[in-house]
């Protein structure tokens, strides 16, 4: 499955539907996974300051063999997802994209260029 998404609130919606379409082939537990990571990653880059009219995002999701590969590309952003150290804060509503995917993820992996912003992960089937 691939989206273009707008740079709005229902962005992760939109997202986290596309992921539903997976559910007959995939577990419960990894659809799970799969939608929460999603959602997280479309989630922050919406929110990112300013980013209410710069860009657009787009999303791919594969099932393949033995994993599922999602990935996120951010046009528009220069800003970018930085994997640093999480800190447990009970009280944080945010900043978990990051951490999540790299608790939840068999591999993952952040880069970006001037204009694009990708961040890529993998479950195993």
């Amino acid at each position: 499955r691939s989206l273009r998404l707008a740079r709005r609130p229902d962005a992760a919606v939109a997202a986290r539907e596309a992921v539903d379409a997976l559910r007959e082939a995939l577990d419960e537990g990894l659809v799970s996974d799969l939608r929460l990571l999603v959602t997280e990653l479309i989630a922050t880059r919406v929110t990112l300051p300013g980013s209410e009219t710069a860009g657009w995002l787009e999303l791919d999701v594969a099932l393949e063999t033995d994993k599922v590969h999602a990935e996120v590309r951010d046009f528009g952003q220069r800003r970018a997802l930085e994997p640093s150290p999480f800190t447990f804060e009970p009280e944080a509503s945010s900043g978990w994209s990051i951490y999540l995917i790299d608790r939840l993820s068999d591999r993952w992996a952040l880069s970006r260029s001037e204009s694009i912003t990708r961040v890529w992960f993998e479950l195993d089937v």
